[in-house]
């Protein structure tokens, strides 16, 4: 398998230059470039085309979710990886909406961000897992919000275990941030068959949508 161009933009000179000695030690990758500097990052990365960019959203001066649309524009081909001090789910939000392929802490350590680099580069989507946390109370808070309480740990490994085979199936690939046309490619299934499937395993879960499903199958499964 040939290696994928990473670029790396941070606002940390020290984290930059460790980012360079790890993914050039991993046969996979071939570093392309690094920089400290939005617009500089910008027009390299337009230059050099990389497959994956690991993005700290510090470097921009204003929104950090128009530097991504930026770089979105500048190599549509590329992928876009955050990787951060920190950041609440809206900011999570608003970085996905611009274009992010996944949302990584820096305090996730080197190996957690190389895996994270190659599964982003690999097509998948990734989320730390301490912003996964978030999301599921988040997915819990809305739960109360509506009145309801919501099952338990114990209750959803149970639902989980009584779903049938091809169900379960999908909420693992749901898990892995599949798509319903990457789901029914995997399992021979149409599209159509898929989209029935989730809206069953929806209804036998007690849950909103594919993100919430997401959410359960990263925690529990």
């Amino acid at each position: 398998m040939s290696t994928k161009k990473i670029y790396f933009i941070n606002s940390e000179m020290l984290l930059l230059e460790s980012l360079d000695v790890f993914f050039s030690s991993q046969n996979d990758f071939t570093v392309a470039g690094k920089s400290g500097k939005a617009a500089t990052a910008v027009k390299e990365v337009e230059t050099l085309a990389p497959d994956i960019v690991l993005v700290d959203l510090k470097v921009a001066e204003g929104d950090g979710s128009e530097l991504l649309a930026e770089l979105k524009r500048a190599c549509p081909g590329a992928k876009l990886l955050v990787l951060t001090n920190g950041g609440d789910i809206s900011a999570v939000i608003d970085a996905i909406g611009a274009g992010a392929d996944g949302y990584m802490l820096k305090s996730a350590g080197r190996d957690a961000i190389i895996n994270a680099a190659w599964v982003t580069v690999s097509g998948q989507t990734v989320l730390d897992r301490g912003i996964l946390a978030q999301l599921y109370d988040r997915v819990k808070d809305s739960a109360a919000d509506s009145g309801l309480s919501g099952p338990d740990e114990q209750e959803y490994r149970h639902m989980l275990e009584l779903l049938k085979d091809h169900e379960r199936d999908i909420c693992v690939l749901v898990g892995k941030g599949k798509s319903n046309k990457e789901i029914s490619e995997t399992l021979h299934l149409t599209e159509g068959t898929v989209k029935n499937y989730l809206s069953r395993i929806y209804n036998k879960m007690g849950l909103r949508d594919r993100t919430s499903l997401a959410v359960i199958m990263a925690r529990y499964s």
